[in-house]
């Protein structure tokens, strides 16, 4: 059933409230980002090409609807809309990723992959968009992109592109970033298990003066993050073992220089175990609710519609308050973290 004049009016009006607010907290984390030295990191960057994705899907439903009688200029904002729009999931999704990374190997090795994120940063919307035009190349059912209620997209002779060329991919990137945090809250949740029974055996080092506490450390974490652990709990028991008894025990030596999973180590540079990158995790896990917040509502909505199920008005405009707020949650999280001392 066709909006109304007044309904159309409605949706329009929330985007023209909500999507300048954004394009201008998008537009000042990219300045932040380019701008300020301190800004210069893998994580800042990587939200800032997030920003840049963002900025361009607000400016397209500023612009809704309203050129569809103009069909080059349609094709052109569909097309870009298409492109950002997949570009927005993968960096939403690459972010909890290098938050996974950092948290389980540590920001150096995490920062070594950074060439990778930016090809599956920019090339996942290049595949996504030109499969769109390599269907409508073979199927000929009319004109790719056209009116799609709420801005130029796929057409309504398209509708199926809507779920398989981008809703399919929100939600494959959604299940992944359910794997991803489900991972890193299992090895927190193990470490500090490890963390626990290095503390009794500590006390019983100092009490003997002597003996190899890592060597029966329990295996509680996966490979990757145990041989970390193992070698760096192993130096810091010696050590406080050697600092205890001085002049018996010499400190130990230790070429391992990664990101030390040790208690000590990090109690040392006042952090806690596994929360030096606290900021980190919390940029990752605010951004990915405001992911889901946003594409859950629009999901229903765009699967009702391929159903030719008719779409309540209330859900159309919870759609696009969904829409608008979408770019909200990472400027909002950039901002109240970013100028804070740490990682």
């Amino acid at each position: 059933m066709p909006l109304s004049q007044d309904q159309i009016g409605i949706i329009r009006t929330i985007f023209y409230v909500i999507c300048p607010v954004a394009i201008l907290s998008d537009g000042a984390l990219i300045f932040c980002v380019f701008h300020f030295k301190r800004f210069r990191k893998t994580l800042h960057y990587m939200q800032a090409s997030l920003a840049i994705s963002e900025l361009v899907i607000s400016m397209n439903w500023v612009i809704s609807n309203q050129i569809v009688p103009i069909e080059a200029l349609c094709t052109i904002v569909g097309t870009l809309h298409q492109f950002f729009a997949i570009a927005v999931t993968s960096w939403t999704f690459l972010i909890s990723l290098y938050c996974h990374n950092v948290v389980l190997y540590g920001p150096k090795l995490a920062d070594n992959y950074n060439v990778w994120y930016q090809v599956y940063g920019w090339g996942m919307p290049v595949i996504f968009t030109a499969a769109g035009f390599i269907v409508a190349a073979v199927d000929n059912r009319g004109n790719l992109m056209g009116d799609a209620t709420y801005e130029c997209w796929f057409s309504t002779a398209y509708t199926d592109l809507r779920l398989y060329l981008f809703y399919t991919v929100i939600w494959s990137h959604y299940f992944a970033l359910v794997g991803l945090y489900a991972r890193i809250y299992w090895v927190a949740r193990a470490y500090d298990m490890s963390l626990s029974a290095l503390k009794v055996k500590q006390v019983r080092a100092s009490a003997v003066a002597g003996g190899d506490l890592a060597s029966n450390a329990p295996s509680l974490m996966p490979s990757a993050a145990l041989s970390s652990v193992t070698s760096t709990i192993e130096k810091s028991s010696n050590d406080y073992i050697a600092h205890t008894n001085q002049g018996h025990h010499s400190t130990v030596e230790t070429t391992h220089r990664h990101w030390s999973w040790s208690p000590e180590v990090r109690a040392s540079r006042k952090q806690t175990p596994l929360t030096s990158s606290s900021k980190i995790k919390l940029r990752a896990s605010v951004i990915a609710l405001g992911y889901v917040v946003s594409w859950s509502v629009p999901t229903i909505n765009r699967i009702m519609q391929m159903c030719g199920q008719t779409v309540p008005y209330w859900m159309t405009a919870a759609t696009a308050v969904c829409f608008a707020t979408s770019s909200l949650w990472n400027s909002a999280v950039f901002f109240a973290t970013g100028f804070s001392h740490g990682r």
